[in-house]
């Protein structure tokens, strides 16, 4: 009780650390965008589902892992009673939240779409309206999970080429080479949404272009081979089909 209070008095006084703060308003983000979207219950049944399985595997940080995965889940299209058929499917979703090698029947519950693209430009743009500071541009070759509506696409990104602070985890694609892309439009949307609540970017009907896209994970891929990230490859028939599997079995479900 006495931490409690002594959060409320440091939010009142607006003296809250900035890490309580990015908690915040990514709490009351995923809370807005969930019921803007008539997400709200499905999320809910989602969490519960989550916690009880990550708590049956007693699992430390079951309680953060349920939110966030929950809120994944229900933006990209399932709910509870799809969970429970893709597990008796055989599909193991406490694997594919704790585990930092998910299979890409896994990885492709949490991106929409699923794409093997060619990277034709890579560039600094800056767009006030959204925050985001390089763009990269994609030629669809085959749509694997999900859909898109166009050909070519824009991978939105927040650091700018030449950046001294680029990670192992930032795209930094060569042009000409094609790409496993996963990727997710409503992620894209929600970090929007967040730049909002925040006064970073206007509300503007420019953030809400259908080919823009946040990127969940990427791999160098062609026609044999995806290449992972120690360097080990995964035939790409078996990613690629995996993807597609995993399409058509949330379709018949």
């Amino acid at each position: 009780m006495r931490n409690l209070l002594r959060t409320c008095l440091i939010l009142s006084m607006g003296f809250a650390p900035p890490a309580l703060l990015r908690a915040q308003d990514r709490d009351e983000v995923r809370a807005a965008y969930l019921a803007s979207a008539g997400l709200s219950e499905v999320a809910a049944e989602l969490k519960d589902l989550l916690m009880e399985e990550l708590q049956a595997v007693a699992d430390p940080d079951a309680d953060r892992l349920s939110r966030m995965y929950s809120f994944v889940m229900a933006v990209h299209g399932l709910d509870a009673r799809l969970v429970r058929q893709l597990e008796a499917g055989g599909i193991d979703i406490v694997h594919s939240i704790r585990s930092n090698s998910r299979r890409f029947i896994e990885q492709g519950l949490y991106s929409d779409p699923a794409v093997f693209g060619e990277v034709t430009g890579f560039e600094n743009l800056a767009q006030p309206m959204d925050g985001y500071q390089s763009t990269v541009t994609v030629k669809v070759l085959e749509t694997l999970k999900g859909r898109v509506d166009a050909d070519t696409i824009y991978l939105r990104q927040r650091w700018r080429i030449g950046d001294t602070d680029v990670t192992s985890r930032d795209f930094v694609p060569e042009v000409g080479k094609s790409y496993l892309l996963l990727l997710s439009k409503p992620m894209y949307d929600a970090a929007l949404a967040r730049r909002r609540l925040r006064g970073e970017i206007p509300d503007d009907p420019v953030n809400r272009r259908s080919d823009h896209y946040a990127i969940y994970r990427f791999y160098e891929a062609d026609s044999t081979r995806v290449v992972m990230g120690d360097g080990s490859a995964y035939a790409s028939r078996i990613a690629f089909q995996e993807l597609r599997w995993l399409q058509e079995l949330i379709d018949e479900l």
